[in-house]
Order: C-alpha cells, then sequence, then structure tokens
C-alpha cells in the first residue's frame, strides 16, 4: 500500500519519501489487495465508479490513491482505435464504458472524480507534457493530473503509465508544456502556458 505523505511540506525529506516510496512499492499490474478488479463489463464499471463517488470520510491522500488506481486498471489505448478519430476527450462515463482511452482520457476522469469527491479545483491541474516512452524509445505529447494541496507544496502526478503517485520532482521523464485548467465538466477549456 502506498504510503500517505504529508501534502503540506515540501524540500529534500518530501523528495526523499517520494523516492522511498517509489523504489519500495513493486507493481504487479494488480489493482490494491483491498480493492476489486476493474469489472469487464461497462455497467459495473460505471457502477463501482459511482460507488466511489459516494465513499465517505476519506481525506486528500487516500481520494487520490484511490482515483489513481481505480482508473489506472483500465487499458491505455489511442483515440483512432477507441473513437475512431484523432482526437477526442472523453468523460469518466464514456471512459469507463469504453473500457479503454488516451492519456487525456484518464487525465480528466481523474479530475471530474477528484472534484466530485471534494478537491478543490486549485488544487488539481490537467498538465500537457512531453513524456519519454521507453517501449517505442520516443518523447510523445503526455497529459497528466497533479495535485498541489497548497502553494510551495510538494506536486504529486497522477499518471495512467504510472501505477504510483509520484512527486513531479522525481519524474524526470515528464517536461510541461503548458496547464489546462477550468471547467471541463461544462466543456470550457482555459489553458496557461507555464515556463
Amino acid at each position: 500500500m502506498q504510503a500517505k505523505p504529508s501534502l503540506r511540506g515540501d524540500g529534500a525529506r518530501t523528495r526523499l519519501l517520494a523516492l522511498c516510496l517509489l523504489a519500495a512499492t513493486a507493481w504487479s499490474g494488480e489493482p490494491h489487495a483491498t480493492e476489486p478488479k476493474m469489472a469487464s463489463d461497462p455497467q459495473t464499471r460505471v457502477a463501482r465508479w459511482q460507488a466511489l463517488l459516494r465513499q465517505p470520510g476519506l481525506d486528500d491522500w487516500d481520494k487520490l490513491i484511490r482515483v489513481n488506481r481505480f482508473f489506472n486498471q483500465l487499458r491505455q489505448q489511442d483515440d483512432r482505435l477507441t473513437w475512431g478519430m484523432n482526437d477526442y476527450w472523453a468523460s469518466p462515463e464514456e471512459l469507463l464504458r469504453a473500457g479503454a482511452g488516451d492519456c487525456e482520457d484518464f487525465a480528466i476522469a481523474k479530475y471530474q472524480t477528484l472534484l466530485a469527491l471534494g478537491l478543490a479545483a486549485e488544487q488539481l491541474r490537467l498538465v500537457t507534457t512531453r513524456a519519454y516512452s521507453p517501449r517505442k524509445r520516443t518523447i510523445e505529447r503526455h497529459m497528466v493530473l497533479t495535485f498541489q494541496a497548497s502553494p510551495g507544496a510538494t506536486v504529486w502526478v497522477l499518471d495512467n503509465l504510472v501505477p504510483e503517485i509520484v512527486a513531479l520532482d522525481m519524474r524526470h521523464d515528464l517536461a510541461r508544456i503548458q496547464t489546462v485548467a477550468g471547467s471541463l465538466a461544462q466543456g470550457e477549456r482555459h489553458t496557461r502556458t507555464e515556463e
């Protein structure tokens, strides 16, 4: 089980904790022992997501872990195969019904689910990056969700390609291009380029 780091502080201690968590976590490709394996039928997947939205008493770290693990059980798949078009940003329910999606679909599903669970929009960012793909040995565009509890605190990355939540400063494979913020539930997009 991924340990709960402090979501407030920053610095060498937090980076060391994140590195230890990353090194100590052996990923078997199976869901966490307390979480059911992702269902094969769309209705059950959607029902389990709706049950996740109703779980009481979770602290922010528990919400992050559960949402990340829940969606990361789905298949990574190109939009052309899933939706029959070059680029499509699916809703969480569409992703669950399809059982597969691309990085934007995963990041948006996590973002909207965490908002529904009560995390503040100011704490969450959809971040477009360039990520190194060891499988293809190329650098590709990629989207992740980040969480920052408060200004100056550690930025944590929720990524469909990496099973655990890792501090951004430990993700040397990512180079941020821009941050996408706003109310995606309303179909509205705001972008802010960051340096």
